[in-house]
């Protein structure tokens, strides 16, 4: 999100402020819902070079059937979801195979 603050009026920060809070609703309530379903953790990550932080949803997913276990990190920066979910295209993962015969 790029703020310049030379030329905002005070219904731009309302407006801005407001999709904001919008994402975050969402991305909170889609979370929700992936939690019913898998175990998942949130771990705030730290600070970068531009003072901005974000999180990472991690998510637990067992295949019973081959006894295989993974686990999915969605990596979320102030980017990703302060747009959400227009952005949902950018958003990173990572993937971890703790065992069993997945890739």
């Amino acid at each position: 999100m790029d703020w310049d603050c030379t030329d905002i009026w005070p219904t731009q920060v309302v407006e801005r402020l407001s999709d904001y809070w919008s994402s975050c609703a969402q991305l909170r309530s889609q979370l929700k819902l992936v939690a019913i379903k898998y175990p998942l953790s949130v771990e705030i990550t730290p600070p970068g070079q531009d003072g901005t932080s974000g999180f990472n949803a991690i998510v637990t997913i067992m295949f019973p059937n081959i006894k295989a276990k993974a686990l999915v990190s969605f990596i979320f920066d102030m980017d990703t979801f302060s747009s959400w979910p227009m952005s949902i295209g950018e958003t990173k993962c990572e993937v971890e195979v703790s065992y069993g015969p997945i890739e």
